[in-house]
């Protein structure tokens, strides 16, 4: 039980992890696009 919601716990800090990097590359593609081409 403890190893299960350790794994859940890994788990859940590895996904926000990763949200809060594709949150980043996000805001980043939106702030090039208008130079790039008008959407």
């Amino acid at each position: 039980m403890v190893i299960w919601s350790l794994q859940v716990a890994i788990r859940g800090t590895v996904s926000l992890t990763a949200y809060k990097t594709q949150l980043k590359n996000a805001r980043h593609r939106l702030n090039e696009a208008p130079r790039r081409r008008v959407l």
